[in-house]
């Protein structure tokens, strides 16, 4: 699931270099599989399972994919370049 998440990130970006920091795709994989679980029948929640919920200050964010291209950057590309 996280490699598809990755992959449809990168490929819906415009710029090929960027990257998805783990923490963002953290908190995609959790969104993912708590919406999967709210329509199963009977309706489940990742702390059903012992799991965190997304951060909710983050799941406004993910839902904006123009937001999250510009804020996930190679941050070591660009400190070897300053």
């Amino acid at each position: 699931m996280g490699d598809d998440i990755a992959h449809t990130f990168t490929s819906n970006s415009t710029d090929p270099n960027v990257i998805l920091r783990v923490d963002t795709l953290e908190q995609q994989i959790l969104l993912e599989i708590q919406e999967t679980l709210l329509a199963s029948t009977p309706s489940k929640s990742l702390t059903d399972f012992g799991l965190l919920m997304p951060s909710p200050s983050l799941l406004s964010f993910l839902r904006n994919c123009l937001l999250l291209e510009e804020t996930n950057y190679d941050t070591n590309l660009l400190n070897s370049q300053n």
